[in-house]
């Protein structure tokens, strides 16, 4: 049967199969081959023994966390207190794009911004995104944001733009 390990304790993995939890452990065969499974891994199971019998081909892995598979990974970061560091976010964007991973840019604490200084950010950020040529040749998502009226007030918050 094939699942996906969403949990790892130990030596112990849980291993989703069509929304049931199996707790497995893995073959002796992985560490003689230098592998070891991972949270996100899609896995071969025995569903009698409860052993993960193989692991399937990965898409990619991060080191920190340990994690393997990861289809899109979410960036939150303030733009006030702390300041928005665009430094920061390209070293973040740098790592996920890296690794074939879709960012997703989430900016908080808006509400501190008065609206002129959040245009303001909104462009910089935007001006700032269009002249990385590197994230530039990938697709990923920015943020549009729409007011409750002329407070500021955030009325909600979409990604668009792929």
């Amino acid at each position: 049967m094939e699942g996906r390990i969403t949990k790892q304790i130990s030596n112990q993995y849980k291993v989703t199969v069509n929304g049931v939890d199996y707790i497995c452990s893995a073959r002796g065969k992985f560490r003689n081959l230098g592998l070891s499974p991972l949270v996100g891994d899609k896995v071969q199971i025995d569903e009698q023994t409860l052993t993960i019998e193989e692991i399937l081909p990965r898409v990619n892995e991060l080191e920190r966390p340990i994690v393997a598979n990861v289809d899109m990974a979410l960036i939150v970061t303030s733009v006030k207190k702390p300041d928005l560091s665009l430094s920061l976010l390209d070293k973040e964007l740098s790592v996920i794009l890296a690794n074939n991973i879709e960012p997703v840019i989430c900016l908080t604490k808006l509400d501190l911004l008065k609206k002129e200084e959040l245009k303001n950010k909104i462009t910089e950020y935007k001006d700032y995104l269009s002249e990385q040529k590197d994230i530039a040749r990938k697709s990923f998502k920015c943020i549009s944001i729409e007011y409750y009226n002329d407070t500021g007030r955030i009325k909600y918050m979409e990604f668009t733009e792929k």
